[in-house]
């Protein structure tokens, strides 16, 4: 049966597809010089390419089946069309979490190592492609090699594959990785504000009575509100990893869960 939180979760991916998919055609072509030169927008883009291509296998793979729409279309293409789907599942979720923890360390580096930082990252676009797809493409081939089926559940159809023991352990490796990757992004995010926050009060003490005025009236009140946002934005990050995270476990761990695939079908 088709839960409600499912409706509501297609349809803000509908929604709001159109305008990520806006957004990263305005980085393509209006941060094509930035994006040479600065790797967190190289990075963005091949994370947000990764969510599109991820949301429409999700819709295409495991929301219409197991709404019961186009069922005989999913039976007749079978195993080849179940092999991709499983294939880009997987890769795209390792993916998405080597983008994500990429971002963090980026962004930690310029925070921290400011002088070194672009020498760092300046011809590190290769190493970039491959720290996100090559462990994407390592999961996407190890399960290409797992026998798959339809099991029908009422008039749904439910992806599945044979061998419980790959998506098991599947399951297993990556949320410990992810747990992981949770960690290490907390504590650079952390850090990250608390630099934040002693570079405005160092900036702050060393000015006189009559600049700190003057400082305060036309910085503070921006300086507080980037500290916001990126408080925010750390939070969402963070929050999204955890997520990931714990329904991974669970799924390794309780090994019925979420058979029916509704919380991912949500998510």
């Amino acid at each position: 049966m088709v839960q409600v939180y499912e409706y509501a979760g297609f349809l803000f991916a509908v929604a709001t597809l159109p305008f990520y998919g806006l957004v990263l055609r305005f980085l393509w072509k209006s941060g094509k010089d930035v994006r040479q030169a600065n790797a967190f927008y190289f990075i963005l883009l091949i994370h947000g390419y990764i969510d599109i291509i991820s949301l429409l296998n999700n819709i295409f793979f495991y929301t219409l089946p197991r709404w019961g729409l186009w069922s005989e279309f999913y039976i007749w293409a079978g195993g080849p069309f179940l092999h991709l789907g499983f294939v880009v599942s997987w890769a795209c979720n390792v993916m998405q979490a080597q983008a994500t923890l990429l971002l963090g360390i980026n962004r930690f580096s310029a925070i921290v190592y400011s002088q070194h930082h672009s020498r760092w990252w300046r011809a590190s676009y290769p190493y970039i492609a491959g720290f996100i797809i090559s462990p994407g493409v390592a999961m996407g081939i190890i399960v290409m090699h797992s026998d798959v089926y339809y099991k029908k559940l009422g008039y749904s159809l439910i992806p599945k594959m044979s061998s419980d023991d790959v998506s098991h352990y599947g399951f297993g490796v990556t949320g410990a990785c992810l747990m992981l990757y949770c960690v290490i992004l907390v504590i650079m995010y952390l850090y990250i504000w608390q630099q934040v926050r002693r570079h405005r009060h160092n900036t702050v003490k060393r000015l006189t009575f009559m600049q700190r005025t003057t400082y305060f009236i036309k910085s503070s009140i921006v300086q507080k509100r980037r500290e916001k946002k990126l408080v925010m934005l750390s939070a969402l990050i963070c929050c999204t990893q955890v997520c990931a995270t714990v329904f991974l476990v669970l799924k390794f761990v309780l090994r019925t869960f979420d058979a029916d695939l509704s919380i991912y079908n949500f998510v």
